[in-house]
């Protein structure tokens, strides 16, 4: 997709930027004279559950369950018993898959990017440093060749172990460190395993099974969170997929063993990678690979290249891993265990209240015009306030459905990206706060919950207390992220439109106040906040920021705020740190991204949320087929969604926006009149449950059981299939009740 040229374009040059307004954060200087010290003991700690031993020779831990024997090591068991080959010689292990962490490198001179196995330039070398700490050891793994020390740290806990880097104890010299990844094999199996797979959580979540042994390994890796938005041109490439990580977890499942990792500390810099099949390798495996230097493309003669920020990140990087056996070692067992992990960061509590329906309502957009033969920009309304009163309670009359209705692009400028959340104003063309006072009336005499939906992230004008001048984030050589809407059918930035910029991240917390004093000042139960709640991006301004740093701290403290200020909040294909705190997820994700790898999806993300934030699906009437959706809605026990106007016009066909065409609600009423009644005696069965387990069948239906007795059996193929007595539909679904659930 982009080139990167090789040239003396320098990491350094960015040393003549320090004035352009990105912060400085230095690295400490590589000793070179460094003292080994060394660890005796075998065992390091335990609690009642587990027991931390330190094996000397491997330089790793291992893990020790004390209820069943069980071990876990960052180097696995196939590796430590890797057997004989072909002509009987015991064969050799590769030194990725027996060391604790992999880095790799800039070389300054080339811009060449190395690796480096901790197997090869540390353990070989005897150049690991080891000492005690509380609950664990610390082991600093030095590099000679690189000119690199990095210090991790083994950490016991009641659940399992936590494998931490402080980037504050990096050293370096010539050579810069960009990436770390964190016990690369911990969560793997062997080639040849038949019941075993990983899990990655690409969208709703994906599991790879075992593949033919290659030369090459099958790899993949995703940015969690997404790609950081402030690398636009990397940005706006991958926003035709729409489905990215976003849940900080992976894992992978072995015979009846089963192993749960959490990216607990610096998800926002982390990748979720994979390596499969390698025949050299032996073993498959998924990792947590860290950013330490952030990048930007920039554009030479010959195309882009990649250039790294002079400053190292100053943020601390760790995964916890939870083993897990019998029937809860697989991916049901994994998002139990992320459930729990997220009760105890984030107030997320169960619900007794979903709602099958959830609307999306536009309000404008700005169109091309002219006069004289002189074109302009004009603002069309396609759904005014009181058009948008007189949809959700014809609706209401006609489907007796509580909603959720969120109103997007009711804001100055409608969906275009403009001043920063719309000015916090309600477009004049669309109505005004008497309107909105009917609307809000409305629709608490019929139970439905509104909101209305702010960009709290991107702006092009000043207004609202952010200026164009002064409070854009910056990328990693000073300049100002420019960004430009996408165009999905071209997959290019179009710029035919005018270009906009995202807030500084300090910014942020001042624009969520404004957003609730708007909220106060219109009556307002609840906002969206859809880019806050998905987009994550670096500042490289503030220190902090680098590298998308601390941008869940940073939201969670916001939204926090609203949660205080009894304002709730809709969220759209939301980060987790979001989700938690949302009355109402939006188009949550019903499938991954479909990459090459990946063998089944499985609704991960809705196991983990259902029954504790009420979801909906991604517009129907916008979906290239509507009845799958539902299938896979159904699966997932998360609502249906349509995006709505009144009215359209052929001068929308010049918009930004491609949410407009097939929107149209007198076109799209029978639809959701239909969906309402096929489907409403289900939805109100599930209402409140969550799930509480997740059976994939080879004939290609698909089992989901609610922790109130029912369970819904999706038929994804076009013959009758029967399961456990239960016959299903082609294309269809089947509930039954369990003792409980009659």
């Amino acid at each position: 997709m982009k080139r990167i040229v090789l040239g003396m374009l320098s990491l350094f040059v960015l040393l003549a930027c320090s004035g352009c307004g990105v912060a400085v954060q230095k690295s400490r200087e590589y000793r070179e004279d460094f003292v080994i010290k060394t660890y005796a003991e075998t065992t390091v700690t335990e609690n009642d559950r587990f027991r931390l031993d330190w094996n000397d020779e491997g330089k790793r831990i291992v893990l020790l369950d004390k209820a069943n024997g069980v071990s876990w090591s960052t180097t696995p068991a196939q590796a430590l018993n890797p057997g004989l080959d072909e002509s009987g010689a015991p064969k050799i292990v590769h030194p990725q898959v027996t060391s604790p962490i992999v880095i790799e490198y800039l070389d300054p001179e080339t811009q060449e990017v190395s690796l480096l196995t901790a197997s090869a330039a540390s353990i070989t070398n005897d150049s690991v440093s080891v000492e005690a700490i509380e609950n664990g050891v610390k082991a600093t793994y030095y590099f000679p060749g690189a000119e690199i020390a990095v210090p991790v740290e083994y950490t016991l806990f009641a659940d399992g172990v936590n494998i931490a880097v402080d980037t504050a104890g990096v050293e370096e010299k010539t050579y810069p460190l960009l990436r770390v990844k964190l016990a690369p094999f911990l969560c793997s199996f062997a080639n040849n395993s038949d019941d075993a797979y990983l899990f990655v959580p690409s969208g709703s979540g994906a599991l790879i099974y075992k593949k033919q042994e290659r030369d090459v390994p099958v790899t993949y890796s995703q940015e969690v969170y997404g790609a950081d938005a402030g690398r636009h041109l990397e940005f706006e490439e991958d926003a035709a997929t729409e489905n990215e990580i976003r849940l900080p977890v992976y894992g992978a499942k072995i015979g009846d063993k089963a192993l749960c990792a959490i990216i607990t500390d610096g998800a926002e810099s982390a990748s979720i990678e994979v390596s499969a099949g390698a025949s050299n390798i032996g073993s498959s495996a998924v990792n947590a690979a860290f950013e330490v230097r952030g990048y930007q493309w920039v554009k030479v003669k010959k195309g882009y290249q990649k250039l790294f920020s002079e400053s190292i990140s100053n943020h601390k990087y760790a995964v916890s891993f939870y083993p897990l056996y019998g029937d809860k070692a697989d991916y049901v067992g994994m998002a139990e265990v992320y459930r729990e992990y997220l009760k105890q960061k984030y107030p997320l509590q169960k619900t007794t209240q979903e709602n099958m329906l959830a609307l999306k309502l536009i309000g404008g957009s700005g169109v091309k015009n002219s006069f004289l033969g002189v074109p302009y920009r004009d603002f069309y309304a396609t759904t005014t306030v009181d058009e948008a009163t007189q949809i959700v309670t014809e609706l209401f009359a006609r489907t007796s459905e509580t909603m959720s209705v969120d109103l997007v692009g009711f804001g100055q400028g409608g969906v275009d990206v403009g001043k920063i959340a719309g000015g916090y104003k309600l477009d004049s063309a669309l109505g005004n706060r008497s309107d909105l006072k009917k609307l809000i009336d409305a629709c608490k005499e019929n139970g439905i919950s509104p909101y209305m939906d702010f960009d709290a992230v991107r702006f092009s004008k000043t207004a609202g207390g952010l200026s164009t001048l002064s409070d854009k984030a910056v990328t990693v050589n000073g300049q100002v992220v420019n960004c430009y809407p996408y165009n999905i059918w071209s997959r290019t930035r179009d710029y035919d439109f005018e270009d906009y910029s995202l807030a500084a991240r300090s910014k942020l917390f001042d624009v969520a106040k404004r957003i609730q004093n708007a909220a106060t000042k219109y009556g307002l139960p609840g906002v969206g906040l859809d880019t806050l709640s998905n987009l994550c991006y670096s500042d490289y301004g503030e220190a902090e920021s680098f590298i998308k740093g601390n941008m869940q701290q940073d939201v969670s403290a916001i939204l926090s705020d609203f949660r205080e200020a009894q304002i709730r909040i809709a969220v759209n294909n939301a980060n987790d740190y979001a989700a938690a705190y949302a009355a109402q997820i939006y188009d949550a994700p019903l499938e991954s991204s479909r990459h090459t790898i990946f063998d089944a999806d499985v609704p991960f993300y809705e196991i983990v949320f259902k029954g504790y934030v009420p979801m909906s699906s991604p517009s129907l009437n916008l979906v290239a087929n509507p009845q799958e959706t539902i299938l896979k809605a159904v699966e997932a026990g998360v609502g249906l969604t349509y995006t709505l106007i009144d009215h359209y016009d052929t001068k929308l066909l010049a918009s930004s926006q491609s949410a407009f065409y097939g929107s149209v609600y007198r076109d799209c009423k029978p639809q959701i009149e239909k969906s309402v009644s096929e489907n409403r005696d289900y939805y109100q069965k599930i209402n409140g449950a969550g799930i509480e387990d997740h059976i994939l069948y080879q004939n290609g239906v698909r089992e989901t059981v609610f922790d109130n007795g029912y369970r819904v059996y999706v038929n994804y193929t076009d013959q009758i299939q029967t399961v456990s007595g239960v016959t299903i539909e082609p294309f269809g679904y089947k509930l039954t009740a369990g003792e409980e659930a009659e």
